[in-house]
């Protein structure tokens, strides 16, 4: 099951609070991915395995991508220990313990060009309202609290349609839905590999921000005394030059 396995060690922490931990993954550039020679990268696994060997403790990556509710049911059952890109919910909260934030969210609606004049949307509520009926979304995917809400209403389920982020923004390009749903980092990272910078826009003066973004562990197999830990090494590390590099490398594209 397990590709990479990195040991560290730092003086700041002479032993560890906790056993070898897996950490389970799926593709989801700019954050966490594999490059095309199979090491992984991007800002969250960059972020987080340097704050594992901050703390000195082990850590595996899953050898294959786990499938984002996939990893959720196993982080429950304890069949994996790590996943990260979080948002804090009081669902997960019953099965997982949560790190501090070590990043920040917002989501917004991607659509089609000639359509930025059709849609008046300030907030998610409008959509029932508007000339949108079908959008484009990832199930399981925390998009903040007013979506959790508008979920347990008809007229809004009736609009939702679910799929892989970058299979929606196909299905968008092809008329099948009218809008997306998705990170606003992520969504025009999508838009870039597809070409489609020209067809594809964010709404205009829509943006909802989710909040902070956490590593989640599963209660199963991991303490409350390795958070408090892994949060020292953490709140050290957000407060380094390198922290800064990372952020800068990747939105910034240096």
């Amino acid at each position: 099951m397990i590709l990479y396995s990195v040991s560290a060690f730092s003086p700041a922490f002479a032993t560890c609070n906790q056993a070898s931990l897996t950490w389970g993954w799926v593709a989801w550039e700019p954050f966490i991915y594999q490059s095309r020679q199979g090491a992984m990268q991007g800002i969250d696994y960059e972020i987080v395995s340097q704050v594992f060997q901050q703390t000195g403790c082990l850590f595996s990556v899953t050898d294959k991508e786990i499938p984002w509710r996939r990893q959720l049911a196993w982080l429950e059952a304890g069949e994996i220990d790590v996943m990260t890109g979080a948002s804090k919910t009081a669902e997960r909260e019953q099965y997982a313990l949560f790190s501090l934030p070590y990043r920040t969210e917002s989501v917004t609606l991607f659509i089609r060009k000639a359509d930025q004049e059709s849609f008046a949307i300030k907030q998610l509520s409008d959509l029932t309202q508007s000339k949108l009926h079908r959008l484009g979304y990832y199930k399981g995917t925390y998009y903040g609290e007013e979506f959790s809400l508008l979920q347990q209403k008809p007229e809004f389920q009736a609009l939702l349609q679910s799929d892989i982020e970058i299979n929606n923004f196909t299905r968008l390009l092809n008329n099948r839905i009218d809008a997306v749903l998705a990170d606003e980092i992520v969504g025009q990272l999508l838009i870039e590999q597809l070409k489609q910078q020209d067809n594809i826009v964010p709404l205009k003066g829509f943006s909802i921000k989710t909040g902070g973004i956490h590593v989640m562990f599963s209660k199963k197999t991991t303490s409350e005394a390795f958070i408090t830990q892994f949060n020292q090494a953490l709140t050290k590390f957000k407060a380094s030059s390198e922290y800064q590099r990372i952020l800068q490398r990747y939105l910034k594209g240096e």
